[in-house]
């Protein structure tokens, strides 16, 4: 039987007193062999303030590969997945990274990439598969959560990005007009991580983008300070309102 690898990962979130904090207490990113297949395997644990998350358990599924992993989210605010990436090749159709709101993934920035939907849910994976430039990350649009803030000023996203231990992590909000354009996401630089992942696991990791020289964009995620405050006052007026996000 499978040894189960837990990875912890606390993302930093708007506080309540309206400036973005990096709440972070650990991040471990890892590679588990399964089955000869290589799999990625995370839970992120979120300071959301008062803002409770759903209890839920939804596929991660390709069009033509099918199911690919499991996404898990839990009321105390965890999420937690597992991706089988070597079933991922370079003949895949591969696209632009852009979030729910239209605004491209930090990190990712121009990159082709790989987007997996989260099956029964509005939320999606993305994956970046490059020599020396590789990412993992999610986006989970929620039904009960800034519509009226992305009507009032339209589309926007507060996620920066920053270094937790060997890691480059873009964590925080996006914002849309529209609804199931407004939630959460999270976006790690698993570079260096893959770079290491044969030794560790004698599996090789999959390349699906196999030019040489690519490069993340750490400068992807624009926002201002206006947009700052009111995405930390937005996340506040919840927090005293105790609400319990839906997923999209």
């Amino acid at each position: 039987m499978k040894r189960l690898l837990a990875v912890f990962l606390i993302l930093p979130f708007l506080s309540g007193c309206g400036e973005f904090s990096q709440r972070v207490k650990d991040l471990v990113v890892n590679t588990l062999a399964i089955d000869n297949d290589m799999h990625l395997v995370a839970t992120t644990s979120l300071d959301l303030g008062g803002i409770v998350l759903p209890n839920i358990k939804h596929d991660v599924i390709h069009p033509k590969l099918g199911k690919l992993g499991l996404l898990s989210i839990h009321g105390d605010n965890q999420v937690s997945f597992q991706l089988n990436i070597s079933v991922l090749t370079p003949n895949l159709n591969v696209s632009d990274a852009i979030l729910p709101n239209g605004k491209k993934v930090p990190l990712i920035g121009d990159l082709p990439t790989v987007v997996l939907p989260v099956k029964g849910t509005g939320a999606s994976f993305y994956i970046t598969l490059a020599k020396g430039a590789a990412v993992v990350g999610f986006a989970l649009p929620f039904k009960n959560f800034g519509g009226e803030l992305g009507e009032d000023l339209g589309s926007f996203s507060v996620i920066p990005t920053f270094q937790v231990k060997d890691f480059k992590v873009s964590g925080g909000l996006f914002y849309g007009e529209n609804p199931g354009e407004s939630g959460l996401g999270a976006f790690i630089d698993i570079s260096d991580l893959l770079a290491r992942a044969f030794p560790n696991t004698g599996v090789q990791p999959p390349i699906l983008i196999e030019d040489d020289g690519l490069e993340l964009d750490y400068e992807e995620s624009i926002y201002t300070k206006d947009e700052e405050k009111a995405s930390g006052r937005y996340l506040r007026d919840l927090h005293n309102e105790g609400r319990v996000l839906e997923l999209y």
